[in-house]
């Protein structure tokens, strides 16, 4: 809302004039005894300073000083709301970087991805291939390939449909249709079709590696993989595959003013009815609304750029302390992405739990019901971490050890990923890969079966084969995976160890 001081000056007569009056009213006949629940002191002490009133007239400083705190409570609020449009648009904007725009390119990591790439807690033992598809122009075909976990979700990160593995096609591989919003013509049969709200959308889907090797899933998907547009479907454009491993560049959503110049990207490009209207009316106090420039004064962009750093520091507070006990086990320091398991955010039906959101998007990339719902053997399962057992944070100066018990359920494979606090994005240590697990040849077990794994600066002596490396003066948190979880996941009768810091 723009700045109130000629407003305000106005009034400043009559508030002048009238204070005597108000403080010496006489008692009229109609006066009756008024509720103190319902009027205001002339002076109030706030969390914003003093308030200031003539007989409940703000005074003209008060008036600017709510107006501005009015100004910051939105912004601080959409920036929480709005955070996974900012992560959409981090990762649409970052995949652009590196030349994947169009319908007809993929981001395919073909040697893994590792830490030069910044993108929220991926994992180093997936084949990722990741593009932007848009159906502004019509209705868009997908044509998957076989044996992936593949998701696809809209440009608010609202889930839009699964394939492969849990979607309809079985792990088949399939041909979906994604149909914009508004559209009239024709379907055609032979597709799985889902309607959306949105013209953009991330998708991504993860291969397996096959005997110690990615090869075989990538050649699957330059053999299998068609995206094109619905008219083109007799004579589809050919395809484009680059190779991102070792790419450096940013997928990660800003914390900063821009924040709110992407998010205004999104409103301008996108149908309104995609997202919120209460949160739609917010930005639209902030100056961001379809149709319009947005073009902040000094006084809103110095009001944004403090928002953005107090909404910065709120989604980090809930994902790493998060309010409620969303702890895995009584006492333990593993935590849930989903909280409650529900990849939709609601604490009840029909009630958004933003703080929920938040805590996983703000940390985590891909809505899916198949990364929070029990499937048993085909989906995936994630605990996180970012304190030790005595609950303090995990230092990279520090030695810690993780014991996993035998038979640990996974059908496909485990793994512990570390991330730097910062980025949320893979740690950047000495090591290529900041992670171990099934995958990763060497790795020794125990006797019993089970494995011990240790993080920290250096190698402890004899257990360098299952060893991660931290860095000395940087946080971290740490991610358990579990591809094709096992039933002993989902009933607790098998859980990993703490974080145990070694003296």
């Amino acid at each position: 809302m723009k700045t109130m001081t000629v407003l305000a000056t106005a009034l400043a007569v009559a508030l002048t004039a009238g204070v005597a009056a108000a403080q010496d009213a006489p008692k009229m006949k109609m006066t009756t005894p008024i509720p103190a629940d319902i009027t205001t002191p002339d002076t109030v002490e706030s969390r914003i300073g003093t308030l200031k009133f003539n007989d409940g007239f703000p005074t003209d400083e008060t008036v600017q000083k709510v107006y501005d705190n009015l100004d910051f409570q939105r912004g601080v609020n959409v920036f929480l709301a709005a955070t996974p449009g900012s992560s959409t648009e981090g990762l649409r904007q970052g995949l652009a970087s590196i030349g994947v725009d169009n319908n007809q390119t993929v981001a395919l990591f073909e040697n893994l991805m590792d830490s030069r790439s910044l993108f929220l807690t991926p994992n180093t033992e997936s084949i990722y291939s990741v593009m932007w598809v848009d159906v502004k122009d019509g209705p868009v075909v997908l044509e998957t390939p076989p044996d992936v976990l593949g998701i696809i979700d809209d440009h608010w990160f609202h889930y839009v449909a699964d394939f492969g593995r849990v979607g309809p096609d079985k792990g088949q591989g399939g041909k979906y249709l994604l149909v914009p919003p508004g559209y009239e013509g024709d379907i055609p049969e032979g597709y799985f079709v889902y309607h959306t709200k949105t013209y953009g959308h991330l998708v991504f889907w993860r291969g397996f590696i096959k005997d110690g090797s990615t090869k075989s899933a990538v050649a699957a998907t330059k053999k299998y993989a068609r995206i094109y547009s619905l008219k083109d479907a007799a004579n589809p454009p050919p395809m484009k595959f680059i190779n991102a491993s070792g790419k450096h560049f940013n997928t990660i959503g800003a914390s900063t003013y821009k924040f709110y110049e992407d998010i205004n990207n999104i409103v301008q490009y996108e149908p309104n009815e995609a997202f919120s209207p209460d949160t739609l009316g917010q930005l639209a106090a902030l100056g961001i609304e379809k149709g319009k420039p947005f073009s902040p004064d000094a006084r809103m962009k110095k009001i944004l750029t403090e928002a953005a750093a107090v909404g910065d520091a709120t989604a980090r507070a809930l994902v790493f302390k998060y309010p409620e006990d969303i702890a895995y086990y009584p006492g333990s320091a593993w935590f849930q992405g989903f909280v409650g398991d529900d990849y939709k955010f609601q604490s009840q039906p029909g009630v958004n739990n933003t703080d929920a959101m938040v805590h996983f998007l703000f940390y985590a990339t891909g809505v899916t019901p198949a990364m929070s719902l029990k499937i048993v053997g085909k989906g995936s399962q994630y605990a996180i971490a970012a304190t030790d057992s005595n609950g303090k944070r995990l230092d990279g100066s520090k030695t810690y050890k993780i014991h996993m018990p035998p038979n640990i359920p996974a059908r496909d494979f485990w793994s512990f990923v570390v991330y730097d606090n910062q980025t949320r994005s893979m740690l950047q240590t000495d090591q290529q890969y900041p992670s171990i697990g099934s995958e990763k040849k060497g790795v020794v077990s125990n006797p019993d079966g089970s494995v011990d794994v240790w993080f920290g600066p250096t190698a402890p002596k004899g257990h360098e084969a299952n060893w991660v490396q931290t860095v000395p003066g940087k946080g971290w948190s740490v991610a358990l995976r579990l591809y094709g979880p096992e039933e002993a996941w989902f009933n607790k009768t098998w859980r990993p160890g703490e974080i145990e810091p070694v003296e």
